[in-house]
């Protein structure tokens, strides 16, 4: 879902203020623009969210006296006073999932009023279970523009690795970077290199935007706040360490430090739209307790 306020290009490699690993909200500047970041996997409520996003962002002192009818406004009047661009939502779907209708309609209503306000563009982002959104709320299901379902790519036969080498090569081919360890700058991904990405990434195209970008806050650590000109295996074996390390389905195997394919444990190379909450809760939980950590751009 998306309302565009104008078609000008949000370049975010090159922020004023770069993207935090793991703060769920952020208030991102560079180019002239402004964007709010929030990552709702923690499955916070839109009341509890604006309220956070309001100390946090804009150290506003009357959260308290807020309630659910109000946050949204307050919210609506830091934007406009800050002069914010784009307000992005990922992980929508932890908001309503497993709660019941009276979770969607709250949603339903929190959404409406903020893109009611019609003076920054929104962005949601989840995995397919944000269609369960549209049919319950006729405002949302009018409002939605933008609206794009990426299903996970299969992995099961020579077929599936040449559609996902495709894939995984103009992705590349878009990073702001002179060279990343997908191709290593010579325009083919090798065997060994696509199974890694897949292993990791399980097929969801934005799963591969989520490891970039955590590859390109480690690179930035690395060297010390300097410019990102490059990534490396190293920011990849340590992006993959913060995002899925205690992730079960990985096996303890963090298959971008194995020199050999057989190294890397057997897994679904036909992977299922949903995402399986038990398993990806449980890993995030474990991530969120033994490292900070974040990112910008969520599976889809």
């Amino acid at each position: 879902m998306q309302q565009e306020r104008d078609r000008k290009t949000l370049d975010i490699p090159n922020c004023g203020k770069r993207p935090i690993k793991g703060e769920p909200y952020q208030l991102i500047e560079g180019n002239g623009k402004k964007i709010v970041y929030a990552d709702l996997t923690n499955g916070s409520t839109p009341f509890i969210a604006t309220c956070q996003m309001l100390e946090k962002l804009f150290n506003d002192i009357t959260t308290k006296k807020l309630s659910e009818s109000t946050a949204a406004g307050r919210l609506i009047d830091q934007f406009r006073f800050n002069k914010v661009d784009q307000f992005i939502i990922d992980e929508a779907q932890k908001m309503f999932v497993k709660k019941g209708d009276a979770a969607i309609s709250k949603f339903a209503s929190w959404l409406v009023t903020i893109e009611n306000a019609r003076l920054f563009g929104t962005v949601v982002m989840g995995d397919m279970r944000l269609k369960d959104l549209f049919p319950q709320d006729d405002a949302i299901n009018e409002r939605k523009t933008g609206l794009a379902f990426l299903r996970p790519f299969p992995f099961a036969t020579q077929a599936h690795e040449e559609d996902y080498e495709g894939f995984v090569v103009e992705f590349e081919r878009m990073l702001p970077f002179l060279k990343t360890p997908i191709t290593n700058g010579t325009g083919r991904c090798t065997p060994l290199m696509l199974h890694m990405i897949y292993f990791a990434t399980r097929g969801p195209p934005g799963a591969l935007s989520k490891l970039c970008e955590v590859a390109t806050v480690e690179a930035y650590e690395r060297l010390g706040g300097k410019n990102v000109e490059s990534l490396e295996m190293a920011d990849f074996v340590a992006a993959f360490d913060f995002l899925w390390k205690h992730d079960p389905r990985m096996k303890g195997v963090n298959p971008f430090t194995v020199d050999d394919r057989r190294k890397i444990p057997s897994f679904p190379l036909t992977p299922s739209e949903r995402e399986d909450d038990s398993k990806a809760d449980a890993g995030n939980a474990r991530r969120a307790s033994s490292k900070v950590g974040g990112r910008i751009i969520a599976k889809s």
